[in-house]
This record gives C-alpha cells, structure tokens and sequence, in this order.
C-alpha cells in the first residue's frame, strides 16, 4: 500500500497556527524593503564617473520620440479599395447615430453580444444622451 502524502495528516484548521504570508503586502514591494536594510558593497549599477560623456538631454528626447514612418497614402488606398472590392457590404453590427455611441456599444460589446448591445443601447442613451450629461 503507497504511502500517505505529508499534506494528508495535516491537522484540523482549528489546532494549526494562522499561515504566514510569503508575499509582502500590495504596495510593499523589494524596493520597501531593500530601503529599509543597508546596500551591500559591490552590488547595484556603477555609479557614473565625472569625466564620463553624458549624453545631451536632446539626444535622449530624440531618440525617444523616434516614430515609424507614416504610411504611404496611394498603398492605404489601394488596401482599403482591396478590401471594399472584397467585402461590398460590409456593415457594423452595432447600431449607432455618433461617435460616441458607437464608443459605448464597443465597449459593451466586448461584455456580451452585439445582438443584446442592440437592445440595451437604446434605453442607455434615452437617459444618458452624451458623454457630459
């Protein structure tokens, strides 16, 4: 006969002690800890020597507001005359009269379906008409 796991002689709830948490608290995280004890020697990044080259602040905004080219308008045409060739009546199946309704019925329709979207929308905006009322 195979032998009993040591988790299946545990005992009672009552009789054991409280479990101790192993994670720290939400918004406790290493780096409360790690202030609150001394830095080891030798560990952490190098600090930066004076007579290092520091890069110019523009440098580093340029190389972070580096973007990829804007698309070539003549190819989005031809895709999108590809796909209206393709696809002639392509239809949204959410109902809508403006921008912002279409808004609400895309986020309600990534909850349920678009068919209960429908029914739901019309009383959600009979009451609530824009975004600022």
């Amino acid at each position: 006969m195979p032998r009993k796991s040591p988790r299946s002689r545990r005992k009672p709830a009552a009789a054991r002690p409280p479990a101790r948490r192993t994670r720290p608290a939400p918004g406790r995280g290493r780096t409360a800890a790690r202030a609150a004890t001394a830095p080891r020697p030798g560990h952490g990044r190098p600090k930066p020597s004076a007579t290092a080259p520091r890069r110019s602040a523009r440098a580093l905004t340029a190389r972070r507001a580096r973007r990829p080219p804007p698309p070539d308008p003549a190819r989005v045409r031809a895709i999108l005359d590809i796909l209206a060739a393709t696809y002639p009546e392509a239809r949204c199946a959410l109902d809508y009269r403006n921008a912002f309704e279409l808004l609400v019925a895309t986020i309600l329709s990534a909850q349920c379906t678009d068919v209960r979207v429908n029914q739901v929308t019309p009383a959600l905006f009979a009451r609530w008409p824009d975004a600022w009322t």
